[in-house]
């Protein structure tokens, strides 16, 4: 891949990471996560589907039963009772949450590729540096500074504020 090839990879990878979070959050803040989180789980097979499909990687038998054996206790644990397997219905955000489980799951294949292609920390610190720069867009054209401060001064007694303050003073 040519220089440039890496730098679409980086926004490509990038973009469909925040996309694909902003459906991770909605699906979390509408659904139950009981029923959202197990689908996450899911994007496994995207991966492995993406890589046997594009760069020809393929899974031993062994791999394959095992990935099957994960795949089949998620979705166990994520039903109650095996009795209405007809019957699903569909909660609020399990939409979200397949649109975010493909989306992961692409991400994830990309991140693969990246490491391969890049330096896998500097990947791993553009998307972050993307992602960053991109929040910080949105809350200032939505004029939301002030709820992150709001934010700030209520979570003053939380686990991770507190040792934030205290290695930041220390």
């Amino acid at each position: 891949m040519q220089n440039g090839g890496y730098w679409w990879l980086l926004i490509i990878t990038s973009v469909i990471l925040l996309i694909s979070t902003w459906f991770d959050f909605e699906a979390l803040r509408i659904g139950k996560i009981s029923v959202v989180e197990p689908i996450f789980a899911m994007e496994v097979p995207i991966v492995i589907l993406l890589s046997a499909l594009i760069i020809n990687e393929y899974l031993s038998p062994v791999q394959i039963i095992l990935i099957i054996t994960l795949l089949i206790g998620v979705f166990l644990i994520s039903n109650k009772s095996l009795k209405n397997l007809l019957h699903i219905r569909w909660e609020k955000g399990v939409l979200y949450a397949l649109i975010t489980m493909l989306g992961m799951g692409f991400v994830n294949f990309l991140f693969g590729i990246g490491a391969r292609a890049v330096n896998p920390l500097f990947l791993n610190w553009f998307t972050d540096v993307f992602l960053l720069l991109a929040c910080t867009f949105f809350i200032t054209i939505r004029s939301e500074w002030h709820k992150v401060r709001n934010d700030w001064k209520n979570s003053k007694n939380s686990s991770s504020a507190l040792v934030f303050q205290i290695k930041w003073r220390g």
